[in-house]
């Protein structure tokens, strides 16, 4: 990983038995929330950007919250079987 983030997956239905937020979100340094947006239809209608500290703050607490529930890339591949 060139920049030297760390990608990491939980599935819905555990982030749900955690009471995380449901929502699919990056952060960038801590300091950006990029939430995606989906239709009820589950398509991607595109993202928003959010430099609000509170909303910031809640996205990491919950980013920190899942981290360890959470699987690697390598770990996740193994698991999860694709037909693509």
């Amino acid at each position: 990983m060139t920049a030297g983030e760390e990608v990491r997956y939980l599935l819905r239905r555990d982030a749900d038995r955690l009471g995380l937020p449901n929502a699919d979100f990056w952060l960038i340094d801590s300091r950006a929330l990029i939430t995606l947006v989906f239709d009820d239809a589950d398509t991607t209608l595109g993202v928003t950007v959010s430099e609000e500290p509170a909303e910031v703050l809640a996205a990491c607490q919950a980013r920190d919250a899942a981290w360890h529930f959470a699987s690697s890339t390598t770990d996740f591949a193994r698991r999860i079987r694709s037909d693509m």
